[in-house]
């Protein structure tokens, strides 16, 4: 699943880059996905929103949404990319997408609620988070063709737009492909292992030191 390199290179250091010089391959749409027409400031047609499926050369296989509606990716295209925590990036929609993220991607199980909550991670990206619900009518950002049960996702997510959270955003740094974002990685249990026999190692040595 997720590594825990990244995971690491947070907790220790507190900086809003988690790790640079890494690559991203587009493996393609994950079965939890649907076609929609979106238009606005930056992409109009129809497009594929939902869940997508990469490889990163951190993270490993991975489940992502969209966060860039600026640039059209392939199957099979990579591209080198860094890793930087959404709550500290210095952009405000890329807090508020990654805020839904993090409140909201384990809820997501089928292709409405991945629609759903890919139209909201937009909408906050390119409009903010003005309105009680999202308004996909208007603005940098609209969509049509959605279903009923991805519109009711999308008004029990936005809710969250404004809740603090962490999300790993994954940008693009060749300017051909397109930014991410994923939930942050759980350190696996030998990580955790790792972590917590050098913490007793320091305490040993602090002790013995007094």
């Amino acid at each position: 699943m997720f590594g825990s390199k990244v995971f690491g290179i947070a907790a220790l250091s507190g900086l809003c880059v988690l790790a640079g010089a890494g690559t991203m391959t587009f493996n393609g749409m994950d079965s939890l996905s649907e076609s929609i027409t979106i238009g606005g400031a930056h992409y109009n047609g129809s497009v594929n929103a939902g869940l997508m499926d990469f490889t990163e050369s951190s993270l490993g296989d991975i489940r992502t949404f969209c966060v860039d509606l600026d640039h059209v990716i392939s199957n099979g295209q990579t591209w080198p990319d860094t890793l930087w925590d959404s709550s500290t990036y210095p952009m405000a929609g890329i807090e508020l997408a990654g805020n839904l993220v993090d409140a909201d991607f384990a809820n997501v199980t089928t292709a409405d609620e991945a629609v759903g909550l890919q139209v909201d991670i937009w909408k906050a990206r390119y409009d903010g988070p003005a309105g009680s619900t999202p308004d996909f009518t208007t603005g940098n950002f609209t969509a049509s063709g959605l279903t009923s049960g991805a519109l009711a996702a999308a008004n029990t997510y936005w809710q969250d737009r404004n809740t603090v959270g962490s999300a790993v955003y994954i940008r693009s740094e060749d300017g051909a492909g397109q930014d991410q974002m994923t939930v942050n990685p759980v350190p696996e249990p030998a990580s955790i292992g790792a972590l917590v026999i050098g913490a007793l190692t320091l305490l040993r040595r602090s002790r013995k030191a007094r």
